[in-house]
This record gives structure tokens, C-alpha cells and sequence, in this order.
């Protein structure tokens, strides 16, 4: 093999590998469009479930789906359902769901409640606070008040907020990883 073909090769490698880069970077977190900033957020939903743990006795059996629903009108425009098509979780396929009461709630692992419906969820928050339910929002003090983890988009780029001690009053284990990743809001249970 020439010298020049090992460079030649190696150029190829470095562009190929710049070119990944920037593509992951777009897509995970800029976001100036907002069919691609529901696309960011349905796939940091579907990173969130494979970090979370339900208690025991959740699932109805062994190879039961795992439910994400969604408050009101679907946010993603079908991208959710598209990220999570064929994919598990724990060996659970996922289902997506639309839900529209408080009574919903208890049947889903995970729910998403977009900004338009903050406030009609506000008035459920309570009833639903101590089910093992993932609460996952997009609006300002959602994980203050209202739920588990908040979605927050600064500047064309999404990160999100969350709350430990209302995971741990809804039963679930976040995982440390997905915790390092995230703005904490209130204290991490057992901490002083």
C-alpha cells in the first residue's frame, strides 16, 4: 500500500467521522424548526423511560408494553411514534397513547403534558402526584410544581429539569446517569 492512500484513507475516515458529529449535534439539540424540535423532544421522551425504574407489580405481566401517553393533542405530530416503533424497553414493546382525564393516568408508565394543556393539567396534578407514573412537561415550573421532569428549549437547544423528590413520591428510580445530565430542582432525596 502507497503512503498516499493511507493518508487518502485516513481523510475519508476524519470527514466521515466530522460529518457524524455535526449530524448527531443537530439533531439532538438544535432545534429551529419545530417539527424538529418535536422530534428532539420525543427522543429525549424515549431516553427518559430507558433510565427510569417502575416498582414491582406495575406491569400486568412479563411482556407487558410499556404505555407513554400524551395530555390533549398529540405534541409530536407522530414522531413518537415513529422513534419508538419496533423498539423495547426492558424487553416491553412500547405504546403510544393519547390521554384526556386524570382516570387515564393510572394506565400509562410515562405521560407528556405539552404547554397547551399545562393548566387543565394543573387542576390533576394531585390526583395523580403519588401513582408511578413518569411526568414529563415543557413548561416553566412544571418539575417545580407539577411533575417529574421538565423539557426546557433556551436558545435553540433543549435540556431539561428534574424534580428527585417528586420521582421518589411517585415510586420511580432515576438512573444516576440520566440525573447528571439534568438541572436538579429541589433536593435529591436523602441528601441534607
Amino acid at each position: 500500500m502507497r503512503r498516499d492512500d493511507t493518508c487518502s484513507g485516513w481523510w475519508r475516515a476524519a470527514i466521515a467521522l466530522i460529518a457524524l458529529c455535526s449530524l448527531v449535534t443537530a439533531a439532538a439539540g438544535d432545534v429551529r424548526s419545530a417539527n424538529t424540535e418535536s422530534q428532539v423532544k420525543a427522543a429525549f421522551l424515549y431516553n427518559f423511560v430507558q433510565f427510569t425504574e417502575w416498582p414491582a407489580g406495575v406491569f400486568s405481566s412479563a411482556d407487558a408494553p410499556l404505555i407513554i401517553g400524551y395530555f390533549g393533542k398529540d405534541p409530536f405530530g407522530g414522531a413518537l411514534e415513529q422513534i419508538v416503533s419496533g423498539k423495547t424497553v426492558a424487553k416491553r414493546p412500547i405504546a403510544v397513547r393519547k390521554v384526556s382525564q386524570a382516570a387515564d393516568f393510572g394506565s400509562c408508565h410515562v405521560v407528556f403534558v405539552p404547554a397547551s394543556e399545562t393548566r387543565a393539567f394543573r387542576e390533576m396534578a394531585r390526583a395523580i402526584a403519588d401513582l408511578p407514573v413518569l411526568t414529563v412537561g415543557e413548561s416553566p415550573g412544571f418539575a417545580d410544581h407539577l411533575g417529574i421532569i421538565n423539557l426546557v428549549t433556551e436558545e435553540g437547544h433543549v435540556s431539561f429539569e428534574i424534580n428527585p423528590s417528586a420521582a421518589a413520591r411517585s415510586h420511580l428510580t432515576l438512573s444516576s446517569k440520566l440525573l447528571r445530565l439534568a438541572t436538579i430542582i429541589g433536593k435529591l432525596p436523602g441528601a441534607r
